[in-house]
């Protein structure tokens, strides 16, 4: 008999180990991906910031204008800003003689993006997006819809630097997000993009970073 109740002690302990166990697995992993997250987006903060000091450095060398937001390269294939960066030095990378269509390398790439590419089990070559509003052509206000290849100066923001998007987290999608225009356009207003739920990290013109909602995007996408 005391073997017997011995056994019966037993697999209660074990028992309530196992809940124990569950427990402890229930609060783990949801606090894992929360952590992760979180890295993530400080990681696409970083990236953001170097991006944001790459583009100040063109300025600089080109009478405060922009890159375009897209190049025709002989041949006429179409490349992005992010490559004309690289392939102009302002990036520091160890080969910057990529193709116009490669993908700009690891610094325009989220984390977090990346991560669930990988889930998908699809490849990306970039996540960000220049402020699809800077193709206002010589800052008079007006769209310019037919084409990228198009120079914007500092100086037509019209808002404070501190409250205009320079570059947002974009969506890739079939136009391969070479500005912001998947994240913001003209006819369809602004598009909820979360890609850390359920914001998204933009940079602003005079370098700050802010974790935004969509709704409150919005508010500084307008350059004119």
């Amino acid at each position: 008999m005391k073997l017997s109740n011995n056994k019966a002690y037993t697999l209660i302990e074990m028992l309530v180990v196992v809940v124990i166990v569950f427990i402890l697995i229930s609060v783990i992993i949801p606090t894992t991906v929360v952590i992760q997250k979180r890295a993530s987006s400080v990681a696409c903060i970083g990236s953001l910031k170097q991006i944001h000091s790459a583009l100040e450095l063109y300025t600089l060398d080109s009478n405060y204008f922009y890159p375009k937001i897209r190049y025709n390269a002989d041949g006429g294939s179409n490349y992005r800003w992010d490559v004309f960066l690289v392939r102009k030095g302002y990036v520091n990378v160890s080969n910057k003689n990529i193709a116009v269509d490669a993908a700009p390398g690891e610094l325009f790439i989220c984390p977090w993006h990346q991560k669930m590419a990988k889930r998908q089990g699809t490849t990306i070559k970039r996540s960000y997006g220049m402020n699809a509003s800077m193709r206002k052509t010589g800052g008079d206000g007006t769209w310019d819809t037919a084409s990228n290849d198009i120079h914007v100066k500092k100086q037509w923001c019209s808002l404070p630097y501190a409250e205009a998007i320079l570059v947002a987290e974009a969506n890739e999608g079939a136009e391969i997000a070479d500005d912001w225009e998947s994240v913001y356009n003209v006819s369809g207003g602004h598009v909820a993009w979360t890609r850390h739920d359920p914001r998204s990290n933009y940079i602003f013109v005079d370098g700050h970073v802010e974790s935004l909602l969509p709704a409150e995007a919005g508010n500084y996408f307008e350059w004119q």
